[in-house]
């Protein structure tokens, strides 16, 4: 493999290693990669992951249209119980 590496190079094969069942030395070996450098596009891979995780945490609302316009507000209720009060204008 080529000294320069991006990521559109380098996902695929850290997907292929994490399905894999190999240990990373012997992935390198095969692949012709130095560990560090594997290393760190693994890193880069999770932590792309897990943005893209946090992503994933919004989710759609409903709003009751009749108690928001009755009450002049919408009131959203967190899964840990917080409730946001905003005014209608």
């Amino acid at each position: 493999m080529s000294k320069q590496r991006n990521q559109s190079q380098m996902f695929p094969l850290v997907k292929r290693y994490l399905a894999s069942g190999q240990s990373k030395v012997d992935f390198c070996a095969q692949h012709n990669i130095k560990v560090h450098t594997f290393q760190y596009w693994l890193g880069k891979f999770k932590e792309d992951r897990l943005d893209n995780k946090q992503l994933d945490r919004f989710v759609p609302i409903q709003i009751k249209e009749e108690e928001a316009v009755m009450n002049r507000s919408i009131r959203v209720t967190f899964p840990s119980g917080l409730k946001v009060e905003l005014p209608i204008f």
